[in-house]
């Protein structure tokens, strides 16, 4: 089953409680490690390497020996719509250097996508983009998460109608003061 899950977070404090299952078992860390991913909402590229080299870099970092690491990485490139980025320096951002916004955004989800993920974590991915910045970045998760079979959990914030049409899922979280 592959689903794109939109989350909405309303929080005014309180304390977290509770317990960590998966399938009803406790969440074991070696394995979640294993088959989750999580895009951070601020890129921790090494502005250094081309794109292509950051996600060579995570393939011989994260992936076993005996997968095909250019077969993943060529995938993911084309997946998440990078193919013509592939050569380009991810520069500063602050800097005004390399790559547009939109871009550095799905380097940032592809590197997590390059360790073959089951679950994969957005941590507001469109922020900071306008609307066709964020549609890009968007459409690239929606396609990703189909072909790879999946589930894919996405914060966001004022999503346009277009982007909000394309999930599966919508939970909605708060929490309530009672006094």
């Amino acid at each position: 089953m592959r689903s794109l899950i939109i989350l909405f977070f309303v929080c005014s404090g309180g304390t977290i409680t509770g317990e960590i299952l998966i399938d009803g078992r406790a969440k074991d860390s070696a394995t979640w490690k294993k088959i989750s991913g999580y895009a951070e909402q601020q890129d921790i590229l090494n502005p250094y390497l081309s794109v292509l080299e950051t996600l060579r870099f995570t393939a011989n970092c994260r992936l076993q020996k005996n997968v095909d690491k250019e077969k993943v990485i060529q995938r993911v490139l084309k997946l998440m719509n990078l193919e013509d980025w592939s050569d380009h320096i991810i520069g500063r951002e602050k800097d005004g250097e390399g790559l547009p916004k939109h871009a550095r955004k799905r380097v940032t989800i592809a590197v997590e996508l390059v360790s073959l993920p089951r679950i994969l974590f957005l941590d507001e991915p469109t922020t900071g983009l306008g609307t066709n910045a964020a549609a890009l970045v968007m459409n690239a998760v929606r396609q990703a998460t189909d072909a790879m079979g999946l589930i894919t959990v996405a914060t966001i914030h004022q999503p346009s109608k277009t982007i909000f049409d394309g999930f599966d899922d919508v939970l909605l979280l708060t929490t309530v003061r009672l006094f």
